[in-house]
């Protein structure tokens, strides 16, 4: 089936959205209005009289919802956050693959982890900044003065009251994001396992449908057999009626030649005088 002029158009720019995410530009303005025009366009393909398939025009509406993604996971307002739902993006799963935008959600993915992980060495270094400014005062302090002590005693109490804090931060935001590991685990375990569920059963139902084609072959193969026995003794019983008939049509001709010269023996002609 041709593609409609709309269709072509759309098409196009689908894959140029497809090349601007895969370059990591899906944080530009540009890409959010490419996305407002594939949507509706997408709208009019499904009214147009000339549209496509039923299968081809939801692989459409998956890989603008998977781009439309994009942006709204661009738009959260934690790292954690765009962690999580850069893993519930579902690329469109065509017959054929669709490489690109697997590729596409495989570098999100890897960006925002970094991002989170950037994250974290950014909160630690505060900590050692701060250890490192200390051990400077103390170096060039003259140990003997009293103002060194008053103020190594102020240190003393503000220290780990500042350490413990930004501890705190801290460990509140490995536990948040071991949280959120712990969910992605979860969920990752739970699509290995439904997709497990489904081979194992693709698998079975393959298996039953060889053992139905190896029967009919086989039960094929045995009519084939049978339709050639069938058939040689048919030619064999048609050539013995037609030679038999033959032979009873010769036996009728010479038993009325026969009876017709006896027939001609017993009334014989009288002389006239």
């Amino acid at each position: 089936m041709t593609r409609t002029r709309l269709e072509t158009n759309f098409v196009r720019l689908l894959e140029q959205c497809k090349t601007i995410a895969n370059n990591g530009k899906h944080t530009e303005w540009r890409f959010e209005k490419y996305i407002t025009t594939l949507e509706e366009q997408l709208i009019e393909l499904k009214k147009s009289p000339m549209q496509p398939q039923k299968d081809v025009l939801d692989d459409y509406t998956k890989s603008v919802a998977f781009l439309k993604g994009l942006t709204i996971t661009e738009k959260l307002p934690s790292v954690t956050d765009k962690v999580v739902a850069s893993q519930f993006l579902s690329p469109c799963s065509s017959p054929y693959g669709d490489t690109v935008s697997k590729e596409i959600r495989h570098k999100v993915s890897a960006q925002y982890s970094n991002q989170v992980r950037d994250e974290l060495l950014t909160s630690k270094q505060p900590l050692a900044n701060e250890s490192i400014s200390t051990e400077k005062n103390q170096e060039f302090e003259n140990p003997t003065s009293t103002l060194r002590q008053r103020k190594t005693e102020l240190l003393s109490t503000i220290k780990p009251s500042a350490t413990s804090a930004h501890t705190q931060d801290f460990d509140g935001v490995i536990s948040s994001e071991q949280q959120t590991q712990e969910e992605i685990t979860k969920n990752l375990l739970s699509m290995a396992k439904t997709m497990k569920e489904q081979t194992m059963a693709a698998n079975s139902i393959i298996r039953q449908d060889l053992i139905t084609l190896e029967k009919s072959n086989v039960l094929a193969e045995e009519n084939q057999a049978n339709l050639h026995t069938q058939t040689q003794k048919l030619q064999e019983r048609s050539g013995f009626c037609t030679r038999c008939w033959v032979w009873l049509f010769l036996l009728l001709v010479c038993m009325s030649f026969i009876a017709m010269i006896v027939f001609m023996r017993m009334f014989k002609k009288k002389k006239t005088s």
